[in-house]
């Protein structure tokens, strides 16, 4: 699978190491802007070599607070993503972002695998931990 990049999020696939690499960008302003989303989500899940188990690791570093309905969206996304067996989101992100992250990932169960890191080189060194 060939990266998906797009305005505000990019998402890559390493097979040896069953991970996503997925960055958000920018100031997200409704679900409008990313026509895509879910579909290139379910693009990476459906197809690519991606085994129970993977891991995400989630940069936010350059993303805005988001609006409900892009909250929303992402907590759909999050409930496919453990539907498929992902084991460990690690995500980076800042506080404000986090705290955010972690109310709609309550609805979705992500919560339950995510950790917060400031450096990426933390949150991959959880993720290959497993």
């Amino acid at each position: 699978m060939n990266k998906i990049e797009h305005k505000h999020y990019s998402l890559d696939v390493n097979t040896e190491k069953n991970r996503v690499y997925f960055t958000l960008i920018g100031d997200i302003p409704s679900v409008g802007a990313i026509p895509d989303f879910e579909s290139d989500w379910n693009k990476v899940l459906d197809d690519t070599e991606l085994q129970k188990g993977f891991t995400i690791l989630g940069d936010l570093r350059g993303v805005k607070p988001m609006p409900q309905d892009v909250q929303d969206l992402n907590s759909k996304v999050q409930g496919t993503i453990m539907q498929k067996g992902c084991s460990r989101v690690a995500q980076i992100a800042p506080i404000d972002v986090v705290v955010e992250v972690n109310k709609f990932s309550e609805k979705s169960g992500l919560k339950e695998i995510l950790r917060g890191f400031s450096l990426v080189n933390s949150g991959e060194r959880w993720l290959d931990r497993r």
